[in-house]
């Protein structure tokens, strides 16, 4: 048994052996080629000079170069002129001097240094190649063509296995379509794509994109980026946590903290989820959605569930808001289920339950039509079921009330109110003097026109007989002075901004 053992152990070993003797014998650099051969020893060093087509092989590869130095004891070599390295059948790299280690499979090449894989090119005029690693250094300035992309940066690597160049430090990539500059980024010569790996500039005809991180697809022309990602383009800018865009379609999408900004036309929205397309000019925000309309020193904020921007074919903007809308604006605040603004008629359109409260005013109807003129209210139409109501004190409403009504209005304040219909009114009087409540006229008409100044009915005008009279205050209910369809909403309305994100059942 014993001596069994010993034969297994002698042949475990002698196989070791022949193994690392291989393995020792393949790490040898062999001289292929040369026209004279001498042998040098006066420098202490065994060392055999090659001149003239010198070729070298070493494992898979190849070695070129018009002269050379030949260290045998540490298997190692200096060669000089048109120097070259041919790895397997794709990998060639050329430079007028290298050093190789054939121990540490090292080679470093100087002097215009050309790195040719595949379609791509790298030039630069120091670069270390490890054959170990299989990779492929430069620290003094590089550049790389591939298709039509030319980078240049400071550092790089190159890794021929997966194919991708990485670029440090000053990277600049330019391609017919954009320009790039970096921090660092990963290309991939196979897949085209592009890695964002720290701050970056993406410059376009149109726009200018910054970002930290992110990729470009060359070939599918799409690209995604995030952290702290802003687009520039012309009047408008567009902050988000991250973006994704399809180039060919013109789609992309937006998450978090995303903000839009149009400088020429005072506008803005945010939200924390966005889908636009910049060829048909449209985009959607959700998630918090609001939109900003700033107008010298006040801006009107409007939220809503969901916001659709667009523009018509004589482009101009239409803003579509849905669900549980809300308006703050100092001067007028408002509720709806859904709102439409189209800026070639400068009309607001509010649809389901619709509410606006401007100082102690509140109007209700069906639907309400408010009309801009140089960014400021300048008429209101009240359809079906319409009612003002202005509150006079703490339990007494004056009153306005028809099927429709159609507004004027001066400094977001009713000035004229006409009701073709069905109108009718109680409102209070009060001493010219003591401005005190001293009754309350209460009157049908089939047709009348209100006029209101300070935000009080100064004069009505009627169409036909009024049915009405004025009853001292003493002899009136306040509580009974209200028609049928009164409605009292004050807690619903938005005090602030915050407070369009706060929706309040009826």
């Amino acid at each position: 048994m014993k001596n069994i053992l010993r034969y297994i152990f002698t042949g475990v070993v002698l196989f070791m052996l022949v193994v690392v003797s291989h393995a020792q014998e393949n790490k040898k650099i062999q001289i292929v080629s040369a026209d004279k051969a001498s042998f040098d020893k006066t420098s202490g060093i065994n060392a055999r000079r090659l001149i003239g087509n010198v070729g070298f092989k070493h494992d898979d590869a190849f070695m070129y170069c018009d002269s050379a130095w030949f260290y045998v004891p540490t298997n190692s070599m200096d060669a000089f002129g048109n120097v070259k390295m041919e790895q397997g059948d794709s990998l060639k790299m050329t430079g007028r001097f290298m050093s190789y280690n054939g121990n540490t499979k090292m080679a470093k090449v100087r002097d215009s240094v050309v790195l040719i894989h595949k379609q791509s090119r790298l030039f630069t005029d120091s670069l270390n190649y490890d054959r170990e690693a299989n990779f492929g250094y430069f620290f003094d300035g590089g550049k790389v063509l591939h298709q039509e992309i030319e980078m240049t940066s400071l550092k790089g690597y190159y890794y021929p296995e997966s194919e991708d160049y990485y670029a440090v430090d000053s990277v600049h990539l330019i391609h017919p379509d954009y320009t790039i500059y970096a921090d660092s980024l990963k290309y991939n010569t196979n897949s085209e794509i592009t890695d964002f790996l720290g701050p970056t500039t993406i410059l376009t005809d149109s726009s200018r994109i910054e970002c930290i991180t992110g990729w470009y697809d060359t070939k599918k022309d799409l690209s995604a980026f995030g952290k702290n990602t802003v687009v520039y383009q012309q009047s408008q800018t567009l902050w988000a946590d991250s973006i994704f865009y399809n180039s060919k379609t013109g789609d992309g999408k937006a998450w978090r903290n995303v903000y839009l900004l149009d400088t020429l036309d005072n506008f803005a929205g945010s939200g924390n989820y966005a889908e636009y397309n910049d060829i048909e000019d449209r985009s959607m925000m959700t998630d918090s959605a609001l939109v900003m309309y700033y107008e010298n020193t006040d801006t009107t904020y409007i939220h809503g569930d969901t916001v659709f921007l667009f523009t018509d074919s004589l482009d101009n903007r239409i803003i579509q808001t849905y669900y549980k809308v809300q308006m703050f604006k100092s001067d007028m605040q408002g509720r709806c289920d859904s709102l439409i603004y189209t800026e070639s008629d400068s009309l607001i359109r509010m649809y389901h339950d619709p509410i606006l409260w401007s100082e102690g005013n509140q109007i209700t109807a069906d639907t309400i039509e408010l009309f801009l003129k140089n960014k400021k209210a300048d008429s209101i139409n009240m359809l079906r079921n319409a009612l003002i109501v202005m509150q006079e004190d703490s339990i007494r409403f004056s009153q306005i009330s028809g099927k429709n009504m159609y507004g004027q209005m001066k400094n977001n304040e009713l000035s004229k109110i006409y009701i073709p219909e069905n109108a009718q009114t109680i409102y209070y009087v009060r001493d010219e003097g003591s401005d005190d409540i001293i009754g309350v006229n209460q009157e049908k008409s089939v047709e009348m026109t209100v006029y209101r100044n300070d935000g009080k009915i100064e004069r009505i005008a009627y169409v036909g007989k009024p049915d009405g009279s004025l009853v001292p205050e003493e002899d009136t209910n306040p509580t009974e002075m209200r028609f049928n369809n009164f409605i009292w909403l004050q807690e619903l309305r938005p005090r602030c901004v915050y407070d369009t994100f706060k929706w309040y059942s009826k």
